[in-house]
């Protein structure tokens, strides 16, 4: 499981045997159960800087969520608001077309959403942002 990572979950599933032959079944992505995965097809089909906007507001969330200073289901929720608010209302003109999309746009979009993720999660659960996470963008 992810969030133990590093370490390992004991007893979380059963190893796997390369060695023998093992049936895999596939279902339907379960969207209310995966709110998140709906959330990057959505940036992903709007293309342009959208991508980088959700990335940028995930990487703030989760980092806040890591760090004991908000709950893990304000991550969804945090990238949900922030990836709106960029599809619909693009504040200083960051939204870019991927026709015009330039470097100079992604990393502007990516600033933006680093700092509005914080600015929301500060507001909505007190976890102020940190100058590594807003700075992370910029590399």
């Amino acid at each position: 499981l992810a969030l133990a990572w590093p370490d390992r979950v004991k007893d979380a599933a059963p190893g796997l045997d390369w060695s023998t032959a093992s049936t895999w079944e596939f279902a339907s992505l379960d969207s209310e159960a995966f709110p998140a995965v709906e959330l990057a097809r959505r940036a992903g089909a709007a293309g342009g800087t959208a991508p980088a906007v959700f990335n940028a507001a995930n990487a703030v969330a989760v980092e806040q969520v890591l760090r004991g200073r908000t709950p893990f289901l304000a991550i969804v929720d945090t990238i949900a608001l922030v990836l709106d608010e960029h599809l619909t209302s693009p504040v200083g003109g960051i939204r870019q077309e991927a026709s015009s999309l330039t470097v100079d746009a992604v990393l502007h979009a990516d600033r933006w959403a680093r700092q509005r993720a914080a600015e929301l999660l500060e507001s909505r659960h007190g976890a102020g942002q940190t100058e590594e996470t807003l700075d992370q963008g910029a590399q």
